[in-house]
């Protein structure tokens, strides 16, 4: 009852993508192990030498990895910690993780954890860089305010391209 992959391997799930070198599936337990793996759920990307998992109850720990939202492959800032417990959909959970921008530690938490679920009202502050915009914050305050209507407001400020603000309006 047991595969293993080796060389490129890549699992889709929906939205979800883990890619690695190596993975173990057991089909009896429905338990996973991967040696240096890299996963993505928009907007959370994770990597690390090791992970294992249970697929049954949607757990999944990652040993010495790094969780970052920057989506490159050399990510300007990460979150290390010695484990990452993902429950997608769910939280994510570090434990020792140290904040770092660029090479430099700014923050340690002996224990981090991140709903992933969405608050009706929230903020989302996604800074980056990309040769077109240069570097640039994107904020949105998004609300809800029944089943039929939500939306948001943008205050973006981008280095070459200055400043945007505009509303989003759904209405089902």
């Amino acid at each position: 009852g047991e595969c293993i992959a080796e060389g490129n391997v890549r699992v889709e799930s929906g939205t979800r993508l883990w890619a690695g070198e190596r993975l173990r599936y057991n089909f009896k337990t429905q338990q996973v192990v991967g040696e240096d793996f890299k996963l993505g759920q928009p907007p959370y990307f994770a990597r690390g030498p090791v992970f294992v998992g249970e697929q049954a109850q949607e757990v999944y720990v990652l040993l010495d990895g790094i969780l970052t939202t920057d989506d490159n492959s050399d990510p300007n800032y990460r979150i290390r910690a010695k484990t990452i417990t993902l429950v997608p959909g769910d939280y994510i959970e570090c434990t020792d993780a140290v904040a770092y921008l660029g090479d430099v530690p700014v923050f340690w938490w002996p224990k981090l954890r991140r709903s992933l679920k969405r608050h009706p009202n929230h903020w989302l502050v996604t800074p980056g860089y990309r040769n077109k915009y240069g570097a640039y914050v994107l904020t949105t305050y998004e609300y809800y305010w029944n089943e039929r209507l939500s939306g948001g407001l943008h205050f973006d400020e981008r280095t070459t391209r200055g400043p945007g603000v505009g509303p989003d309006f759904r209405y089902h």
